[in-house]
């Protein structure tokens, strides 16, 4: 048992900690920011992406025209239909000029509100320090080893502590002195938190280990790229919509993205009354040939097997996707206390030292 000795296991947190910890604090507030970047976005930006709902909507296929109109260039790559969203600018996704941008437009007069490129909204600029800071293959290295670290640090967090865990509500938070009061703090919240952490953890180092083993498996190559194909004459996105609402009973359309080379299908995404949330936003397609319109199959995430659940649903448990506004604030509060272990474990480290 000496390897398990109060001592070892103390050395083994604190170096997780000592490793991980800037890290941790800095994924903890992206965190937190992540979970309200789109309303915080719509608040920064309500002449881009809030519309005043009046009437009904245009057809899909006007509204692409006019965009197709005042960009020319542009090769379409999706349309976020915001189907149920009637108070929000409908979404364009496109390529100009290698470049990557959002064309916001208003769905009841055709009305483009303005563009931007897609890397400069606020979710992306957070999303790109949470995932990798911005340094790409080798960010995704260095949080894959602080996923491990924070993994290790509620293992060995929960051994070291487990003599005096359950009395952590009737202690409290003890004022005597610093070192108590941040010892004290450490372990509530730890108790509080650490499933918390856990699946933090977990899916983060899952999603990172994904990104490495790629990174070191020489034949796994990126496919290159092809030029979207725009929908033809012969395929009316309206009539693509209809054949996929009538396919898949209480479908509700919300995207339409557009095949990438000939042998690709035009997808018409969306939901059903029987959606998994924790397997993405949409978790069903319904495949459409790019040239007749003709339908090709529907896929349900649902029917996939376990192995591509359990990797579909890693994500929308990270990022706190699958709930409403509670599950956003629970997500929060479990952020903001991975902030404060990290404060507060760092404190405890020092006066230990001194």
């Amino acid at each position: 048992m000496t390897l398990f000795s109060d001592k070892n296991v103390y050395n083994l947190h604190k170096w997780f900690g000592l490793i991980g910890g800037l890290f941790m604090l800095m994924l903890s507030l992206t965190g937190v920011l992540l979970l309200y970047s789109e309303p915080l976005d719509r608040a920064l930006n309500p002449a881009l992406t809030q519309v005043m709902p009046a009437g009904q909507r245009l057809s899909v296929d006007s509204l692409l025209n006019i965009v197709k109109k005042q960009y020319p260039e542009a090769e379409i790559g999706n349309i976020l239909l915001q189907t149920e969203a009637p108070d929000l600018a409908i979404v364009t996704e496109a390529s100009v000029d290698k470049k990557r941008i959002l064309v916001h437009q208003n769905p009841y007069t055709g009305l483009v509100l303005g563009s931007r490129e897609r890397n400069q909204t606020l979710h992306r600029k957070i999303l790109v320090i949470h995932e990798h800071l911005t340094i790409g293959d080798w960010g995704h290295f260095i949080l894959f080893i602080v996923g491990v670290c924070l993994l290790g640090l509620v293992v060995t967090g929960l051994w070291y502590y487990r003599r005096s865990l359950l009395g952590v509500f009737k202690v409290g938070v003890r004022q005597r002195n610093t070192y108590l009061k941040n010892s004290d703090l450490h372990k509530l919240v730890g108790f509080c938190g650490f499933l918390f952490l856990l699946a933090m953890g977990g899916t983060g180092t899952f999603m990172h280990w994904e990104k490495v083993e790629k990174m070191f498996d020489d034949e796994q190559k990126r496919p290159e790229s092809s030029a979207a194909i725009p929908p033809t004459a012969n395929a009316p996105l309206e009539m693509l919509i209809q054949k996929a609402t009538a396919s898949v009973p209480g479908f509700v359309a919300q995207q339409i993205v557009f095949a990438r080379h000939a042998q690709q299908p035009t997808a018409v995404r969306g939901t059903r009354p029987q959606s998994n949330r924790l397997l993405g936003k949409f978790t069903t397609e319904v495949l459409f040939d790019v040239q007749s319109g003709e339908q090709q199959g529907i896929v349900h995430k649902e029917d996939q097997d376990l192995e591509a659940n359990l990797e579909a649903s890693m994500e929308q448990i990270h990022f706190g996707q699958y709930g409403g506004w509670f599950v956003r604030l629970l997500y929060a509060l479990g952020s903001s206390g991975l902030a404060t272990m990290t404060i507060t474990g760092f404190v405890i480290w020092w006066k230990k030292r001194k």
